[in-house]
């Protein structure tokens, strides 16, 4: 029995079984630092790195768009946490009354970014559920 095949339709790549959907990786970047305490700061470059490497897995077209996102959020990360203890070195009683509105910016931040890149990676995933589902 012959297939019928479009030409120009995208292949799956080598490593799509290790594609997962972005959205999943939201929600678990919400929901596994409420059980466990990731190692070394886990909670904030591990979602990162995971969604990273999920775009590039998926072959994604703006795949480099997204690194340059994470990349950026990973920095502003980066330097929320310098602000803080830089604070906490000139001034304690003041670094101890702002601590509780940078674990807000700190995660705010990080899910603004995650956001970000889930929402461009969207698009290239249902492309590749489809075509999934059509091989």
């Amino acid at each position: 029995m012959s297939v019928y095949q479009i030409i120009d339709e995208p292949q799956p790549s080598l490593y799509s079984k290790l594609v997962i959907d972005p959205v999943a990786i939201l929600f678990a970047s919400l929901l596994i630092p409420i059980f466990i305490e990731l190692p070394l700061y886990g909670r904030f470059w591990m979602p990162l790195a995971w969604i990273v490497l999920n775009g590039w897995l998926l072959g994604s077209p703006t795949r480099k768009k997204e690194t340059v996102i994470a990349i950026a959020g990973g920095l502003t990360l980066i330097i929320f946490y310098s602000a803080m203890v830089y604070l906490a070195g000139v001034n304690v009683e003041m670094a101890t009354l702002a601590f509780p509105y940078y674990r807000i910016l700190n995660q705010g931040a990080l899910f603004f970014t995650l956001y970000m890149i889930v929402f461009y990676q969207s698009a290239p995933y249902a492309i590749h559920q489809y075509v999934k589902e059509h091989n």
